[in-house]
């Protein structure tokens, strides 16, 4: 198996722990304002980032105008992304939420195209239908008295998130090619610690919710965003790494996986915490026992 697929891959299921571990956060620890703390939490403890792209490269200071430009779009590209996934995650299950996620190859091949010049071959681009035709049979839902029900407000917040995914992949890769992996995370995560002081300082939502969330559950859900950060770290730097040798498009593909990993890890946590999950109803069982193979066909197709 190639090594990018490996990586990639690697990639999806890592985010969608953290998908599963966000909602966790959100239904549980905080009332009010939810989003805001959690979006001013990550991008504070993107520091986390800086002393490891230190380590691995201690020149990552050096770096152009233009590409700490970049950098710097794509920081805020990521703080979009994020809040407009934290809000859709309020009202919506993370496996449904993340669902939209399949169209983040279909804008990134697109942009890729215009920036980079990358191109898909008629395999790839046959492995992309197969794998979003299978994640959308995933997020199917059964509405009451109708078979298809739609939440308009998860749709926009997560299509303005998978475009901005798609575009600070993109651009981000300009910078992998001509500086470093470890340039991009220095600056993206410098950039964000930046983002986050300026909201706690100008959004008088994002400092209530903040000093709230630290008053009502503060050990349980620093600890939890703390894995968080650590596990989308770790996430980043492998899905940099894959980039780094396969086209961006491509590497993206493997992304509607993370619908599939998400609801698994779901159901395992219904099954040990039915308190707390629920019960996975058969319709969703059916979803995922036809959604799995087609999903996974397109995948074996990449190889």
């Amino acid at each position: 198996m190639p090594t990018w697929l490996i990586l990639a891959t690697a990639t999806s299921f890592i985010y969608s722990a953290i998908n599963v571990i966000d909602k966790g956060i959100l239904d549980h620890h905080l009332k009010g304002g939810g989003a805001e703390a959690m979006l001013v939490f990550s991008c504070i403890f993107a520091m986390f980032g800086i002393p490891y792209a230190v380590y691995m490269e201690p020149g990552v200071l050096n770096i152009g105008i233009e590409n700490a430009g970049i950098m710097l779009t794509v920081a805020l590209l990521n703080t979009v992304l994020l809040y407009c996934y934290l809000k859709a995650m309020e009202d919506d299950e993370a496996w449904k939420v993340v669902f939209f996620y399949q169209l983040v190859p279909v804008f990134t091949a697109v942009i890729g195209y215009f920036v980079l010049g990358e191109t898909i071959t008629t395999i790839e681009v046959a492995a992309m239908a197969l794998i979003i035709i299978g994640t959308s049979i995933a997020g199917v839902d059964q509405g009451e008295g109708k078979m298809f029900s739609v939440k308009w407000r998860t749709v926009v917040l997560m299509l303005v998130a998978t475009i901005c995914w798609a575009t600070e992949m993109v651009i981000g890769k300009k910078v992998i090619l001509a500086e470093s992996v470890y340039h991009s995370i220095f600056w993206e995560s410098a950039f964000m610690v930046v983002v986050g002081i300026c909201l706690l300082v100008l959004s008088r939502k994002s400092r209530e919710g903040f000093a709230s969330a630290l008053k009502i559950n503060s050990k349980w859900i620093i600890g939890l965003m703390l894995v968080g950060e650590v596990l989308y770290a770790t996430a980043n730097s492998i899905s940099a790494h894959a980039s780094e040798i396969k086209e961006v498009a491509m590497v993206m593909l493997t992304q509607p996986l993370q619908a599939l990993f998400a609801f698994a890890i779901v159901l395992v946590l219904s099954l040990i915490f039915p308190k707390n999950y629920g019960k996975v109803t058969p319709f969703r069982m059916i979803q995922v026992a036809i959604a799995a193979p087609i999903a996974f066909a397109g995948t074996y197709l990449l190889l």
